[in-house]
């Protein structure tokens, strides 16, 4: 189930946020929004700090609330009401009693991909992290593969809550070699296979389900950040090397941080370019993860 957003808008203040990994030419347009001036003062501040994120102020309100057709009460977004064109996440910051949170919300959708309470600086850093991510891991988001591998993810469940246990099974339609990333809902990016454990990728047969993560060492159990978490799976007929610009696997998964999803994500598409499109598959999955 997807949770989805619908945030009633009095005095606004609205800024855009352009974003891109400069590396990989990757952009997500993002818009900042408070009824709160200082905060949003504070948060805009802050978020200029990045290399990565380019922050263009809209002042022109009048023209914003009719692009939301703004009504006396306030406007309503929900998912058939983004009409910021060439926007793709909203920052929705909420004030109370000194208390602040922030939600980065899909603009076309209006669902909540991951939600924190906190000051205004680790809200920021929280952005930040998941915005960099996205525009790393862009090309990877966008990738597609119609004529290659069919891959199914299955989850035992609809949603997962805290504290409670994550598998899921793969059914790949070829002979492979198997890899599985996992995108936190805050941005970070995990590597499960391949690890030092499996020594690479896993080998799948024709059909054959394989658990996840089954017997390669560890456990996934849900917890913060909480929101929509999404798991990526390749298979290949040939091994390929997904750490070829310098990333180094880790014992039970990889964690990839800052400037190395980048080098993920461009060694990913790099190695997939040089196979026949028959040869690679690629899907994705996403779930929730609930309080």
């Amino acid at each position: 189930m997807q949770k989805v957003l619908c945030f009633i808008i009095g005095a606004v203040a609205f800024f855009l946020v352009n974003t891109g990994a400069e590396s990989a030419g990757n952009r997500i347009n993002v818009g900042v929004v408070s009824s709160d001036a200082a905060v949003y003062g504070e948060m805009v501040s802050l978020l200029t700090r990045s290399e990565y994120l380019q922050v263009i102020e809209r002042r022109d309100l009048n023209s914003l609330f009719k692009e939301l057709e703004l009504k006396q009460s306030g406007a309503v977004l929900g998912p058939s009401d983004s009409r910021l064109k060439g926007i793709e996440y909203l920052i929705m910051i909420d004030t109370f009693e000194h208390k602040h949170s922030a939600r980065i919300v899909k603009a076309e959708t209006g669902e909540i991909t991951v939600s924190w309470t906190g000051f205004i600086s680790e809200l920021a850093d929280n952005c930040i992290e998941k915005l960099e991510s996205e525009a790393s891991l862009k090309n990877l988001a966008m990738m597609e593969n119609e004529e290659g591998i069919d891959i199914e993810i299955n989850f035992s469940r609809d949603y997962y809550t805290a504290g409670s246990r994550i598998d899921f099974t793969v059914v790949s339609s070829s002979d492979g070699y198997l890899y599985v990333i996992d995108v936190q809902p805050d941005g970070s990016v995990i590597v499960l296979v391949p690890n030092q454990n499996t020594r690479g990728p896993i080998a799948v047969e024709e059909g054959e389900p394989v658990e996840i993560p089954g017997r390669l060492g560890f456990k996934m159990k849900a917890g913060q950040p909480y929101g929509i978490d999404t798991i990526k799976v390749i298979v290949t007929k040939t091994k390929i090397d997904i750490f070829r610009f310098g990333l180094n696997a880790g014992k039970n998964y990889t964690e990839v941080k800052g400037n190395d999803r980048d080098k993920l994500s461009r060694g990913i598409s790099v190695e997939l370019e040089n196979l026949p499109a028959s040869d690679w598959g690629i899907a994705s999955k996403q779930i929730e993860i609930r309080e």
